[in-house]
């Protein structure tokens, strides 16, 4: 019979102690699934930047240019210097002199500035990963929850009918059919654990095939993002000065003076599955 062979196949203390720890699967899927989706239900399927990351974003890209600006003059200052070796040599060391604080905290506020840079211009990118997350591990807690009660439902109907007795007739006693029930009940626990460990196997699965189906779907938008997560500060600033290359350079900007900066704007729509 079926329950017997079960029985005989999880035997040992090990075993059964695994079995009651797999006892954790069903409510961790129900927790995890609610989770997600409450997650999913928070998190925008617009992964542009905000109005004020653009503004800041803005501010930092005029700011690094203009450092850049005072740093190439500096350098400038030394290069252009005509005379002899040694003339050249104490001409520069005159200005790592003069320059020298000015130097170190130009260059220590060109890194902050750089990196602030880089940061901000990858957020969509972590947007948009943060969104692929959530809805595949919805999808993945979602079947996973579903795939555990059809195979639960199965093996407890399976063990119930190999249990029960070929007629009615031969159910003469309710102490008969309380022992069926108690078999019922025994395997349950076996029947659980098969389900869990079948589970735990399937959610990764779920998950690698709904978030490869995203990428796969949202392709276009992944290689915008990741360009516009990728473009180097430096090739900013070079676009910057040949678009306005007889203006004087920039000074501090104010909140009042930022223009719109069209590079900081992506052209992104909502996602094919935006619905989640």
């Amino acid at each position: 019979m079926l329950g017997v062979g079960l029985s005989e196949l999880f035997s040992g203390s090990l075993v059964n102690a695994v079995l009651f720890a797999s006892l954790t699967i069903l409510p961790a899927l129900c927790v995890g699934c609610m989770q997600q989706i409450v997650a999913a239900r928070r998190i925008p399927a617009d992964f542009s930047l905000r109005r004020l990351e653009s503004i800041e974003l803005d501010r930092a890209t005029l700011l690094y240019e203009r450092v850049c600006k005072n740093l190439q003059e500096i350098d400038r200052q030394g290069e252009d210097f005509k005379g002899s070796l040694r003339s050249r040599y104490r001409h520069r060391a005159e200005l790592r002199r003069q320059y020298g604080k000015e130097l170190e905290d130009l260059t220590a506020y060109a890194h902050h500035l750089r990196a602030m840079i880089i940061r901000i211009r990858r957020r969509p990118l972590q947007r948009f990963r943060s969104w692929a997350h959530t809805v595949s591990s919805r999808y993945a807690f979602s079947y996973a929850l579903a795939l555990y009660v059809v195979i639960l439902a199965l093996l407890l109907a399976s063990v119930y009918y190999s249990e029960q007795p070929a007629t009615p007739e031969e159910l003469t006693t309710d102490f008969e059919t309380l022992l069926i029930w108690k078999s019922i009940h025994e395997h349950l626990l076996y029947a659980n654990g098969i389900a869990s460990g079948l589970v735990a196997l399937a959610t990764p699965v779920f998950y690698f095939v709904r978030r490869t189906g995203l990428h796969i779907d949202e392709g276009a938008q992944i290689r915008l993002l990741k360009e516009f997560a990728r473009t180097d500060p430096d090739r900013l600033i070079s676009r910057r000065q040949d678009s306005k290359p007889d203006e004087s350079p920039p000074q501090e900007p104010t909140s009042e003076e930022l223009p719109p900066d069209h590079s900081t704007r992506l052209p992104i729509g909502k996602p094919k599955n935006a619905e989640i």
